[in-house]
């Protein structure tokens, strides 16, 4: 299903798989990948090349459904600008 580009952002892929198990392969915890697939931009490279070693999948392709995301997600959430005092 990841290769064939059926699924777009890295974060649907945990509507079909559990992500416990990923959770496990990456020795992490629950909101440490919850908060990283709400704001791809905090994923590293490493983290990146194991969820694709999991789904046995080319790391070129989940970095592909990252930068993806990150796209959607930067036109979607408008940048906070603070106001000077």
């Amino acid at each position: 299903m990841i290769e064939a580009g059926e699924i777009a952002r890295l974060e649907d892929i945990f509507a079909i798989y559990p992500i416990t198990f990923v959770i496990k392969h990456l020795r992490t915890n629950h909101k440490t990948l919850t908060t990283y697939l709400n704001d791809v931009s905090k994923f590293k490279v490493g983290m990146l090349a194991r969820i694709a070693e999991y789904f046995q999948v080319d790391p070129r392709r989940i970095t592909d459904m990252v930068w993806g995301q990150y796209e959607q997600d930067k036109k979607r959430k408008p940048v906070s600008k603070r106001k000077g005092k």
